[in-house]
């Protein structure tokens, strides 16, 4: 956190970004020491700092007070502190002077808007000369082009503040729209929104041009669908859309390949996209569904479309705020279009829109039009599986509902659930009969009366013997779940809380193995050496003892373990017993998956906690407790003994008093039934019972059967 520099610092530093001190003044606070000293200033300080820091464009590169101007600009776009009235005036006539933004690049007029949009405090009347002098300098009257959307709305933004003076500016910028009439109906509407709102919109349609944007947007941004008249708007736009494609699909509008609509129209669509997917609004679902896939694909038979913007625009929408129906309009436009570099774009959005559903749970079960292909039947397990994490509660009746396609069937009541009564009480139960009953553990059907909501069960919320019930249950019933659940490793101690993660520390790593995992399984690290992994508001944190930086090899050594909670845009620490008991148990589960897959061996070092082995175990003893040779078996905690021979549960590796055995290869049968996809966990089987008949049937002559005797 800043803390205030000594007036004396600050006034030499302002002295030298106006040209009345030397920088000799500021001996000691040069190269790295800029940082540091910039570091210590609070918002406040850095805020008077700016209108000087913005006069500072015309020095040459080399000139000391030009380099710390560029760094107090770094520091103001990082941080964006709050500017009052004076600060914001004067900074405004300094980047009317400005040949460039306030970093790099042409001035923009959203340049001028985003530090409007920085001032909270009353008098705005004193900010109409500075607005018109930079309306005046980006060339309004002239209004050349609007192809950018964006600097139109800005353009109209600091008209608006600019008061009378401004008063022409709408009427200048709805004559230069003639060939962008999406965008001439959205300024007509916003032209009449209070100035703070009109701010906030033009700073959302920069988002746009972003071609890795692919977030919502910023927390301080209000969202577009709060405004009733916009989302009224943006159902027209869109209709307006879908009737201009059909014209040209129909063969009544003429066909010009990649261009239906203009880049700016582009913006319009996905900020009336975003508008209504914020809100998941009902006419939106058919409406998508009649503009996404025509825009992507040619009526001719030609590798073109009619608007690539468009496409990109509406799947950057989609992908920042899927719904059910979204996902499908963008899958069947993928499935029709025929340009090999929009197919590409589409398969990146679709992919990342199906990971950031779970993201929107109360959503999950509405798939009427999506439940059909392999693959998003995936993602709706994945999905599901989130909610873990990020929480999920659904209506029963929405439940059945969703449970009428018969894929999904197949998916939801293969699950165990809780269903909430009036009380608040939660009771697992997993459907029977199809969707109309439920049964607990035992097979006791469960009345369902006043119970109307329902969510996923997770074992951190149930008891040891009704997890060992549910285990046995089914396995009894042979169900193979869609995700791991029943089976699912938690990462609670006897008394209900987290468990210790001082097991994670000073373990041995190999760097190659953790850092491929890690990449998969979306870790990402810092220079400190930490490796962090976000699972919605919630983040763990490892700390190694050297960054996994690119080509590094060998070993690395683990350190300790925290948590973080997210409290508007930052990252505060908490401890493992204030986390929710689901929560921390899956954050552990995926620690404990880089720890169990990556720690080396070795004599004397701890080993991982590895719950994930221990389940194996106990799932090995329900699959043998029937077993005709079940006498012969021991389970151990990382073992399993058959007679004199030992099984390795983590790697089904078998050994005879130490030394490790060259069994022969399995022989091919026919797949065993599995409670959930473990490669280990079938070779396991294969070999106790391998291992079984070699204990009751020896071979007549000793053969040598170690490896490396």
């Amino acid at each position: 956190m800043s803390t205030q520099v000594p007036g004396s610092q600050l006034r030499s530093l302002a002295g030298l970004l106006a040209g009345t001190e030397a920088a000799g003044t500021l001996a000691g606070f040069h190269g790295e020491d800029q940082a540091a000293l910039l570091a210590r200033l609070d918002d406040g300080q850095l805020a008077s700092l700016l209108p000087m820091a913005l006069g500072c464009d015309g020095l040459p590169p080399t000139d000391s007070a030009r380099q710390w101007a560029h760094r107090i600009l770094d520091a103001d776009a990082q941080r964006q502190p709050r500017l009052t009235v004076a600060i914001c005036a004067a900074a405004l006539l300094r980047l009317s002077r400005r040949s460039t933004g306030t970093r790099s690049g042409a001035l923009r007029p959203v340049d001028g808007v985003a530090l409007l949009a920085r001032c909270t405090e009353p008098g705005h009347e004193r900010l109409q000369a500075p607005a018109l002098a930079l309306l005046q300098h980006c060339g309004l009257h002239a209004v050349a082009s609007v192809e950018a959307g964006s600097d139109a709305l800005s353009l109209l933004a600091l008209a608006r503040c600019a008061g009378a003076d401004g008063s022409g500016t709408l009427a200048s910028l709805l004559d230069a729209c003639s060939a962008h009439p999406l965008l001439r109906d959205e300024l007509r509407l916003v032209a009449h929104w209070p100035l703070q709102d009109l701010l906030r919109h033009a700073r959302i349609a920069e988002l746009y041009p972003t071609e890795a944007d692919i977030d919502p947007a910023p927390a301080d941004l209000q969202p577009l669908s709060e405004h009733d008249t916009y989302l009224q708007f943006a159902e027209h736009a869109l209709q307006q859309a879908a009737q201009r494609l059909q014209a040209i699909h129909s063969g009544q509008a003429p066909y010009i390949a990649d261009r239906a609509f203009s880049i700016a129209e582009a913006g319009v669509l996905w900020r009336a996209t975003r508008a209504a997917l914020e809100c998941d609004a009902p006419w939106l679902r058919p409406l998508l569904a009649q503009v996404l896939p025509p825009v992507c694909v040619a009526p001719t038979a030609a590798r073109t479309l009619p608007s690539q913007s468009v496409a990109v625009a509406l799947a950057k929408a989609v992908t920042a705020m899927p719904t059910p129906e979204a996902i499908a309009a963008l899958a069947l436009a993928r499935s029709q279009v025929r340009h090999a570099g929009i197919a590409r774009k589409l398969d990146r959005h679709l992919a990342a829109a199906e990971r950031r559903l779970a993201q929107r749970p109360q959503l999950l079960l509405r798939l009427p039009v999506i439940a059909a292909g392999r693959r998003s039947l995936a993602s709706l397990a994945r999905a599901l599986e989130a909610t873990f994490v990020l929480g999920g509660e659904w209506a029963l009746q929405d439940w059945r509902d969703a449970c009428r396609q018969p894929a999904l069937a197949t998916l939801l009541q293969g699950l165990v659930w809780q269903l909430a009564d009036a009380r608040g009480h939660w009771i697992d139960a997993m459907p029977v009969d199809g969707a109309e009953a439920f049964a607990d553990a035992h097979g006791i059907v469960v009345a369902l009366q006043g119970r109307n909501r329902l969510r996923l069960w997770h074992p951190a919320r149930s008891q040891p013997h009704l997890r060992a019930a549910w285990r046995a249950r089914l396995i009894e019933q042979r169900c193979r779940q869609p995700l791991r659940q029943v089976f699912r490793e938690h990462y609670l101690d006897a008394r209900g809380e987290p468990a210790d993660t001082a097991a994670f520390n000073g373990l041995t790593l190999t760097v190659a193995a953790l850092a491929g995992l890690a990449r998969r399984q979306g870790w990402h690290g810092d220079d400190s050496g930490q490796l962090m992994l976000a699972k919605g508001p919630w983040r763990i944190g490892w700390q190694l003892s050297a960054p996994l930086s690119h080509g590094l090899a060998g070993e690395i050594r683990s350190g300790r373990v925290q948590f973080q909670r997210q409290h508007r845009d930052a990252w505060q620490p908490v401890q493992a017993r204030e986390l929710p008991a689901v929560v921390a148990s899956e954050l552990l589960r995926e620690l404990d998956l880089l720890a169990s897959t990556c720690a080396c061996g070795g004599e004397g070092m701890p080993l991982p906690p590895a719950r994930m082995v221990r389940l194996r175990g106990r799932t090995l003893e329900h699959l043998l407790a029937a077993h005709p040779q079940r006498d012969l078996m021991t389970f151990q905690r990382r073992h399993v003994q058959v007679g004199h021979y030992r099984l390795h549960l983590a790697t089904a590796r078998a050994s005879l008093a130490g030394q490790t055995l060259a069994l022969p290869d399995l022989p091919a049968r026919p797949r065993r039934w599995l409670p959930y996809d473990d490669a280990v966990l079938a070779q396991l089987l294969g070999r106790i019972e391998q291992l079984a008949e070699r204990v009751l049937t020896p071979p007549e002559a000793p053969i040598d059967e170690t490896v490396g005797s």
